[in-house]
Protein backbone atom coordinates (compact mmCIF):
# COMPACT_ATOMS: atom_id res chain seq x y z
CA UNK A 1 0.00 0.00 0.00
CA UNK A 2 1.54 3.51 -1.30
CA UNK A 3 1.87 5.98 2.06
CA UNK A 4 -0.45 8.50 3.02
CA UNK A 5 0.47 11.72 0.67
CA UNK A 6 2.74 14.13 2.80
CA UNK A 7 0.33 16.98 2.46
CA UNK A 8 -3.37 15.82 3.23
CA UNK A 9 -4.26 18.78 3.87
CA UNK A 10 -3.48 19.65 0.11
CA UNK A 11 -6.76 17.49 -0.85
CA UNK A 12 -9.41 19.70 1.06
CA UNK A 13 -9.80 21.99 -2.50
CA UNK A 14 -11.72 18.91 -3.50
CA UNK A 15 -15.48 19.36 -4.04
CA UNK A 16 -16.02 16.39 -2.31
CA UNK A 17 -14.33 17.36 0.73
CA UNK A 18 -16.64 18.76 4.35
CA UNK A 19 -14.81 20.48 6.07
CA UNK A 20 -17.22 20.50 9.20
CA UNK A 21 -19.89 17.83 9.73
CA UNK A 22 -23.39 19.72 10.22
CA UNK A 23 -25.81 16.07 10.18
CA UNK A 24 -25.62 12.39 10.55
CA UNK A 25 -27.34 9.29 9.09
CA UNK A 26 -30.33 8.84 11.71
CA UNK A 27 -29.20 4.96 12.00
CA UNK A 28 -25.54 5.69 12.47
CA UNK A 29 -26.64 8.59 15.32
CA UNK A 30 -28.60 5.41 17.10
CA UNK A 31 -25.67 3.16 17.20
CA UNK A 32 -23.03 6.45 18.90
CA UNK A 33 -25.90 6.93 21.28
CA UNK A 34 -26.53 3.39 21.92
CA UNK A 35 -22.76 3.46 22.49
CA UNK A 36 -23.13 6.00 25.39
CA UNK A 37 -22.18 8.77 23.33
CA UNK A 38 -24.39 11.83 24.51
CA UNK A 39 -26.47 12.97 22.18
CA UNK A 40 -25.08 16.55 21.98
CA UNK A 41 -21.71 15.52 21.42
CA UNK A 42 -22.32 13.32 18.70
CA UNK A 43 -21.20 15.17 15.69
CA UNK A 44 -18.35 16.84 17.37
CA UNK A 45 -17.35 12.90 18.33
CA UNK A 46 -17.55 12.28 14.96
CA UNK A 47 -15.63 15.19 13.61
CA UNK A 48 -12.55 14.35 15.82
CA UNK A 49 -12.40 10.91 14.70
CA UNK A 50 -12.70 11.78 11.25
CA UNK A 51 -9.97 14.57 11.66
CA UNK A 52 -7.55 11.66 13.26
CA UNK A 53 -8.80 9.42 9.90
CA UNK A 54 -7.62 11.65 7.92
CA UNK A 55 -4.23 11.68 8.62
CA UNK A 56 -3.80 7.67 8.59
CA UNK A 57 -4.88 7.94 4.53
CA UNK A 58 -7.20 10.72 3.00
CA UNK A 59 -9.79 8.67 1.09
CA UNK A 60 -12.62 10.80 0.08
CA UNK A 61 -15.00 8.44 2.11
CA UNK A 62 -12.98 10.04 5.22
CA UNK A 63 -13.52 13.35 3.79
CA UNK A 64 -17.10 12.85 2.80
CA UNK A 65 -18.39 11.46 6.40
CA UNK A 66 -19.09 8.29 4.21
CA UNK A 67 -17.65 6.19 6.79
CA UNK A 68 -20.66 7.21 9.14
CA UNK A 69 -23.75 6.70 6.06
CA UNK A 70 -23.87 3.17 6.96
CA UNK A 71 -24.06 2.07 3.32
CA UNK A 72 -24.28 -1.35 4.09
CA UNK A 73 -28.07 -1.40 4.94
CA UNK A 74 -28.52 0.58 1.75
CA UNK A 75 -27.95 -2.11 -0.87
CA UNK A 76 -30.00 -3.78 -2.25
CA UNK A 77 -29.28 -7.43 -1.23
CA UNK A 78 -29.20 -6.30 2.64
CA UNK A 79 -31.95 -7.64 3.26
CA UNK A 80 -31.40 -11.55 2.32
CA UNK A 81 -27.89 -10.93 3.55
CA UNK A 82 -29.29 -9.72 7.23
CA UNK A 83 -32.14 -12.79 7.37
CA UNK A 84 -29.05 -15.26 6.19
CA UNK A 85 -27.11 -14.06 8.89
CA UNK A 86 -29.62 -14.08 11.29
CA UNK A 87 -31.59 -17.39 10.57
CA UNK A 88 -28.58 -19.64 9.53
CA UNK A 89 -26.02 -18.50 11.41
CA UNK A 90 -23.71 -17.67 8.66
CA UNK A 91 -20.30 -15.77 8.88
CA UNK A 92 -19.92 -12.59 7.02
CA UNK A 93 -16.12 -10.89 6.36
CA UNK A 94 -16.42 -7.00 5.66
CA UNK A 95 -13.63 -6.75 2.82
CA UNK A 96 -11.54 -3.95 3.26
CA UNK A 97 -13.27 -2.74 6.71
CA UNK A 98 -11.95 0.82 7.31
CA UNK A 99 -13.45 2.00 10.30
CA UNK A 100 -15.81 -1.45 10.08
CA UNK A 101 -19.05 0.66 10.50
CA UNK A 102 -20.86 -1.73 8.42
CA UNK A 103 -19.70 -4.69 11.33
CA UNK A 104 -21.32 -2.07 14.05
CA UNK A 105 -24.75 -1.77 11.51
CA UNK A 106 -24.95 -5.80 11.58
CA UNK A 107 -24.35 -6.42 15.39
CA UNK A 108 -27.26 -3.44 15.87
CA UNK A 109 -29.41 -5.54 13.43
CA UNK A 110 -28.90 -8.35 15.89
CA UNK A 111 -26.15 -10.15 13.91
CA UNK A 112 -23.79 -11.70 16.83
CA UNK A 113 -20.27 -9.95 16.62
CA UNK A 114 -18.30 -13.79 17.13
CA UNK A 115 -19.69 -14.41 13.96
CA UNK A 116 -17.96 -11.56 11.67
CA UNK A 117 -14.86 -11.25 10.24
CA UNK A 118 -12.90 -7.75 9.26
CA UNK A 119 -10.05 -7.11 6.95
CA UNK A 120 -8.04 -4.22 6.38
CA UNK A 121 -4.77 -3.16 5.69
CA UNK A 122 -4.42 -0.03 8.04
CA UNK A 123 -4.66 -0.72 11.50
CA UNK A 124 -4.93 2.71 12.44
CA UNK A 125 -8.57 2.48 11.03
CA UNK A 126 -9.64 -0.24 13.16
CA UNK A 127 -8.08 1.29 15.91
CA UNK A 128 -10.34 4.67 15.57
CA UNK A 129 -13.47 2.39 14.88
CA UNK A 130 -13.25 1.13 18.30
CA UNK A 131 -12.56 5.05 19.58
CA UNK A 132 -15.43 6.19 17.12
CA UNK A 133 -18.03 3.24 18.53
CA UNK A 134 -16.37 2.83 22.24
CA UNK A 135 -16.96 -1.05 22.35
CA UNK A 136 -13.99 -1.96 22.49
CA UNK A 137 -14.69 -4.61 25.78
CA UNK A 138 -17.98 -5.76 23.84
CA UNK A 139 -17.25 -6.40 20.40
CA UNK A 140 -16.22 -9.87 19.80
CA UNK A 141 -15.44 -9.88 15.64
CA UNK A 142 -12.40 -10.96 14.68
CA UNK A 143 -10.50 -8.17 13.24
CA UNK A 144 -7.44 -8.95 10.85
CA UNK A 145 -4.91 -6.72 9.33
CA UNK A 146 -2.70 -7.89 5.71
CA UNK A 147 -2.46 -7.24 2.79
CA UNK A 148 -5.13 -9.30 0.58
CA UNK A 149 -2.93 -9.21 -2.69
CA UNK A 150 -0.04 -10.81 -0.65
CA UNK A 151 -2.04 -13.77 0.68
CA UNK A 152 -5.41 -15.15 2.02
CA UNK A 153 -4.59 -14.41 5.33
CA UNK A 154 -3.99 -17.54 7.87
CA UNK A 155 -7.26 -19.01 9.09
CA UNK A 156 -9.73 -17.48 6.05
CA UNK A 157 -9.10 -20.00 3.95
CA UNK A 158 -12.44 -21.31 2.90
CA UNK A 159 -13.93 -20.11 5.89
CA UNK A 160 -16.59 -17.50 4.97
CA UNK A 161 -20.08 -17.34 4.13
CA UNK A 162 -20.47 -13.91 3.09
CA UNK A 163 -18.24 -11.25 1.81
CA UNK A 164 -19.20 -7.43 1.88
CA UNK A 165 -17.00 -5.26 -0.04
CA UNK A 166 -17.70 -1.24 0.30
CA UNK A 167 -16.08 1.02 -1.95
CA UNK A 168 -12.40 -1.35 -2.00
CA UNK A 169 -12.53 -3.18 -5.24
CA UNK A 170 -12.40 0.25 -7.10
CA UNK A 171 -9.25 1.61 -5.48
CA UNK A 172 -7.34 -0.93 -7.72
CA UNK A 173 -6.62 -1.50 -11.19
CA UNK A 174 -7.82 -4.39 -13.47
CA UNK A 175 -4.84 -7.06 -12.64
CA UNK A 176 -5.33 -6.39 -9.10
CA UNK A 177 -9.52 -6.55 -9.04
CA UNK A 178 -8.46 -9.82 -10.63
CA UNK A 179 -6.28 -11.29 -7.84
CA UNK A 180 -8.50 -9.97 -5.15
CA UNK A 181 -11.38 -11.34 -6.49
CA UNK A 182 -9.40 -14.74 -6.52
CA UNK A 183 -8.36 -14.46 -3.02
CA UNK A 184 -11.48 -13.59 -2.40
CA UNK A 185 -13.21 -16.56 -3.82
CA UNK A 186 -10.10 -18.74 -1.69
CA UNK A 187 -11.84 -17.16 1.53
CA UNK A 188 -15.37 -18.55 0.35
CA UNK A 189 -16.57 -21.86 1.74
CA UNK A 190 -16.84 -23.35 -1.84
CA UNK A 191 -20.27 -24.32 -1.94
CA UNK A 192 -23.77 -22.73 -4.05
CA UNK A 193 -24.72 -19.98 -2.19
CA UNK A 194 -21.48 -18.20 -1.31
CA UNK A 195 -21.77 -14.83 -2.07
CA UNK A 196 -19.67 -11.08 -2.42
CA UNK A 197 -21.55 -7.96 -2.21
CA UNK A 198 -20.97 -4.33 -2.04
CA UNK A 199 -20.85 -0.96 -4.21
CA UNK A 200 -18.31 0.95 -5.48
CA UNK A 201 -17.72 3.86 -7.77
CA UNK A 202 -17.45 2.80 -11.93
CA UNK A 203 -17.87 4.90 -14.84
CA UNK A 204 -19.87 5.01 -17.78
CA UNK A 205 -17.01 3.96 -20.16
CA UNK A 206 -14.64 1.73 -18.31
CA UNK A 207 -11.15 1.70 -17.93
CA UNK A 208 -8.50 2.71 -16.00
CA UNK A 209 -6.94 6.22 -14.87
CA UNK A 210 -4.17 7.08 -12.65
CA UNK A 211 -4.80 8.33 -9.14
CA UNK A 212 -1.66 8.98 -6.76
CA UNK A 213 -3.97 8.76 -3.75
CA UNK A 214 -4.98 5.25 -3.67
CA UNK A 215 -2.62 2.39 -2.82
CA UNK A 216 -1.22 1.09 -5.50
CA UNK A 217 -1.62 4.70 -7.77
CA UNK A 218 -4.11 2.82 -10.45
CA UNK A 219 -7.95 2.56 -10.40
CA UNK A 220 -10.05 0.47 -12.83
CA UNK A 221 -13.67 1.87 -13.22
CA UNK A 222 -15.91 -0.38 -13.96
CA UNK A 223 -19.11 -0.27 -15.83
CA UNK A 224 -21.45 -3.40 -15.25
CA UNK A 225 -20.60 -5.13 -18.21
CA UNK A 226 -16.88 -4.61 -18.11
CA UNK A 227 -17.76 -5.65 -14.15
CA UNK A 228 -19.42 -9.23 -15.52
CA UNK A 229 -16.35 -10.01 -17.77
CA UNK A 230 -13.91 -9.56 -14.60
CA UNK A 231 -15.98 -12.19 -12.53
CA UNK A 232 -15.70 -14.49 -16.00
CA UNK A 233 -12.39 -14.03 -16.23
CA UNK A 234 -11.96 -15.07 -11.93
CA UNK A 235 -14.42 -17.74 -13.12
CA UNK A 236 -12.30 -18.98 -15.31
CA UNK A 237 -9.05 -18.77 -13.25
CA UNK A 238 -10.64 -20.36 -10.13
CA UNK A 239 -12.62 -23.06 -11.92
CA UNK A 240 -15.86 -21.53 -10.23
CA UNK A 241 -19.15 -20.08 -11.59
CA UNK A 242 -20.95 -17.26 -10.72
CA UNK A 243 -24.04 -15.60 -11.23
CA UNK A 244 -23.46 -11.45 -10.92
CA UNK A 245 -26.10 -9.00 -10.18
CA UNK A 246 -24.78 -5.40 -11.10
CA UNK A 247 -26.63 -2.35 -11.59
CA UNK A 248 -25.02 0.93 -12.19
CA UNK A 249 -27.18 4.28 -10.26
CA UNK A 250 -26.48 7.97 -10.99
CA UNK A 251 -26.87 8.73 -7.32
CA UNK A 252 -25.98 6.71 -3.71
CA UNK A 253 -26.69 8.05 -0.60
CA UNK A 254 -23.33 9.19 1.36
CA UNK A 255 -21.11 9.21 -2.25
CA UNK A 256 -22.67 11.93 -4.63
CA UNK A 257 -20.09 14.42 -4.01
CA UNK A 258 -17.78 12.19 -5.75
CA UNK A 259 -19.60 13.13 -8.81
CA UNK A 260 -19.03 17.23 -8.31
CA UNK A 261 -16.10 16.20 -9.88
CA UNK A 262 -16.71 13.55 -11.91
CA UNK A 263 -20.01 13.89 -13.55
CA UNK A 264 -19.43 10.65 -15.49
CA UNK A 265 -18.97 8.60 -12.57
CA UNK A 266 -21.55 5.97 -11.63
CA UNK A 267 -21.96 4.00 -8.52
CA UNK A 268 -22.12 0.16 -8.60
CA UNK A 269 -24.27 -2.14 -6.48
CA UNK A 270 -23.26 -5.63 -7.13
CA UNK A 271 -24.04 -9.11 -5.83
CA UNK A 272 -21.55 -12.50 -7.00
CA UNK A 273 -23.34 -15.64 -6.01
CA UNK A 274 -21.50 -18.70 -6.85
CA UNK A 275 -23.40 -21.15 -8.22
CA UNK A 276 -22.94 -25.07 -9.63
CA UNK A 277 -20.38 -25.67 -11.74
CA UNK A 278 -21.87 -26.05 -15.38
CA UNK A 279 -19.99 -26.89 -18.72
CA UNK A 280 -17.52 -24.15 -19.58
CA UNK A 281 -19.72 -22.12 -16.83
CA UNK A 282 -17.62 -19.54 -15.54
CA UNK A 283 -15.03 -19.39 -18.40
CA UNK A 284 -14.26 -16.43 -21.05
CA UNK A 285 -11.73 -16.30 -23.91
CA UNK A 286 -8.76 -14.80 -23.18
CA UNK A 287 -9.14 -12.63 -26.06
CA UNK A 288 -12.72 -11.47 -25.25
CA UNK A 289 -11.17 -10.78 -21.52
CA UNK A 290 -9.44 -7.32 -22.43
CA UNK A 291 -10.70 -5.08 -20.20
CA UNK A 292 -10.27 -2.16 -22.55
CA UNK A 293 -12.52 -3.51 -24.68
Amino acid sequence: MSHPPSNPDSLKDKAWYQPKLTSLDPEARRILEDGGIPPPEVLQHVQSVRDRAWLVFPYPCIGMFSFVDMLISKQPAYADILQRLLRKQETLLDLGCGLAQAIRTLVSAGVPSRRLYALDVVDGFIELGFDLFRDREALRTTFVVADLLEAVPAGLQDRINIIFAGSFFHLFDWDDQVVLSKRAVAMLKAEEGSLIFGFQVGRLIPGSAANPHVPKGRMYFHNPESFRRLWEVVGKETGTAWKVDVVAREEMEGLDDLRKDNPDFRFLSFTVERVPQAPNAGFVALEDANPSL
